[in-house]
């Protein structure tokens, strides 16, 4: 076995197989090999879902409900579910069929939104109603499309993250093996959309493009308000920078200073269009003191107390666990780059926030695709890490991403 064990350089740091012409294959890849597979990973999911669970209709991707969706007025017609609350992608289908029609009093198209947050987070339906050309009918597809692209782009930016640190594209999958993309991409929600913008801006700093970064990062916060935490994260790192250098302010703070300005303003076009602003009506028993909720909630779960389709969790949150110690490790280690070294603040800030969430997000914990920046925040710590990523942290990941899409894949 020493011409196996010498094909292992190194910079070739996750083993995905000890045949010699796999080896060759995965370090011939480049990223953009790695966004096709990405969007390849995507469609398995969304063909699975169509095929069995969703019947051929791709309208039950909204999973819309008759609380909020009128069967007999819903224009154009989508799949309706009897006596059901119905889920998050019934509001995104509503904006993707007309993305400036923000009314919280009356259905517009048959539906009425529960919330004054659903309206502001707009990118991802904003890009579904541009990809269909405005034709309403096509939307339900749209939303579709977009997610697997998205999908997409997350593998591409991680195989880059991934090749700057000397190690195969293919490695950049791991990226893409957030347990929660698979539930977003099942059913119509935003969260792979703003992980893809929110690793292009990473990407655009490890490449010191602060335009590039500053935009992507500007689109991630009228996605998601909450991924302000990840570049806080940088935004804390480059204060203490400036103070410790005492040197002016500079392009390479754009990033952290241009986000939080276009944040609140839009949260003021959200008041002035529908007189409250968003972000209170998204944080509306959705947080508490750091595990006053998940402390309980990790105890039931212990006892076997798991919500209906969240068996995955078992598995999911350890794995969060082990891949947050591991890369908060390889920091403390001062393995990272000085110019990387900031993911380290924003992983910490994401954690603090997601062991604050409260019940309403606990209570179902959907492929704990609320946390899914923990996952990913600690995915790039460790792909921009030098040090080989072991072995069977791999195959945990790869055996709890087929296990999820099992699972979900086939749950409506």
């Amino acid at each position: 076995m020493p011409a196996a064990t010498a094909a292992f350089t190194p910079r070739a740091v996750v083993d995905f197989a000890p045949v010699g012409w796999v080896v060759r294959l995965a370090k011939a890849l480049r990223p953009w090999h790695v966004g096709v597979l990405g969007c390849l990973m995507a469609l398995g999911i969304v063909f699975g879902r169509l095929l069995v669970p969703a019947d051929g209709d791709i309208s039950r991707f909204v999973v819309a409900g008759d609380n909020f969706v009128d069967p007999a007025t819903v224009d154009p017609p989508i799949y309706v579910y009897e006596d059901s609350w119905g889920y998050d992608g019934t509001y995104y289908w509503r904006l993707a069929v007309d993305p400036f029609q923000w009314d919280l009093d009356h259905h517009h198209h048959g539906v009425i939104f529960d919330s004054a947050y659903r309206p502001s987070r707009l990118l991802y339906p904003l890009l579904a109603w541009g990809l269909s050309g405005g034709h309403a009918p096509w939307a339900a597809t749209t939303l579709v499309v977009v997610n697997v692209l998205a999908f997409g782009a997350v593998a591409l930016f991680g195989g880059m993250i991934a090749e700057r640190a000397g190690r195969p594209a293919l490695s950049g999958l791991l990226l893409a093996s957030v347990p929660g993309l698979i539930f977003a991409v099942a059913r119509d929600l935003p969260d792979v959309v703003t992980l893809a913008v929110l690793l292009a801006g990473v990407v655009a700093l490890q490449r010191q493009r602060w335009a590039w970064a500053t935009v992507a990062w500007t689109l991630a916060v009228l996605s998601r308000e909450q991924v302000l935490a990840a570049i806080a994260g940088y935004g804390i790192w480059r204060l203490v920078a400036l103070v410790r250098r005492r040197v002016s302010l500079s392009a390479a703070d754009l990033p952290w200073l241009v986000p939080p300005v276009a944040a609140v303003l839009w949260q003021l076009v959200g008041w002035m269009r529908m007189g409250e602003l968003p972000i209170a009506a998204a944080n509306d028993s959705n947080t508490t003191f750091p595990f006053g909720v998940l402390g309980p909630t990790l105890v039931d779960w212990a006892r076997g107390d798991i919500p209906p389709w969240d068996d995955m969790v078992r598995f999911q949150f350890p794995l969060a666990v082990v891949l947050v110690a591991l890369a908060v490790g390889r920091g403390i280690r001062r393995e990272l780059g000085e110019g990387d070294r900031w993911l380290l603040v924003s992983l910490g800030l994401v954690v603090l926030m997601a062991v604050s969430l409260g019940k309403r997000v606990w209570s179902g914990p959907s492929d704990l695709r609320q946390v899914l920046d923990v996952f990913a925040l600690a995915w790039v710590v460790l792909l921009s890490s030098p040090r080989r990523i072991p072995a069977p942290l791999v195959a945990a990941t790869i055996l709890v991403w087929f296990g999820t899409a099992a699972v979900r894949c086939y749950a409506i």
